[in-house]
């Protein structure tokens, strides 16, 4: 069980770090434009 969940806690803080970089990026082209 807590293999399981630290698995998971590591693959949902890749996917949030994932999103974060992506609206981070979203963000800065808009600012730029």
């Amino acid at each position: 069980m807590i293999d399981n969940s630290l698995t998971i806690e590591k693959l949902l803080s890749t996917q949030n770090s994932q999103l974060l970089d992506a609206v981070r990026y979203t963000v800065g082209e808009g600012i730029e434009k």
